[in-house]
């Protein structure tokens, strides 16, 4: 975890044979509890993104930009992204809102 300025504030240490996707609300829950502050904006990569970590994100009301991988997406989605990218201009982005209260950010 790091603070506003992207230094360190604080890491856990999981064995080895512990899943990823496990971690992220137990960490999150123990270093808020450790250091005193409110929930953070998570920011973190796909190997996060499960649809229960999404969830339980969503629960516990966090705030939360995760790296998606398009491939996960549905027809649809994938679809929407192929049409809008088609006319998006290079260091650009747009945003699709998904069904599910979140939105993706594509650039």
């Amino acid at each position: 975890m790091v603070g506003q300025n992207g230094y360190p504030i604080g890491y856990d240490i999981f064995s080895g044979n512990t899943f990823e996707g496990h971690t992220l609300i137990p960490i999150l829950k123990s270093l808020q509890k450790k250091y005193g502050f409110s929930k953070p904006i998570v920011i973190a990569d796909a190997g996060l993104l499960s649809n229960d970590n999404i969830e339980k994100l969503k629960a516990e009301k966090y705030q939360f930009i995760i790296g998606a991988r398009i491939k996960n997406e549905s027809k649809l989605i994938k679809k929407e992204i192929l049409e809008k990218s088609q006319n998006i201009e290079e260091g650009n982005s747009f945003i699709i809102e998904k069904n599910d209260q979140t939105k993706l950010v594509i650039s």
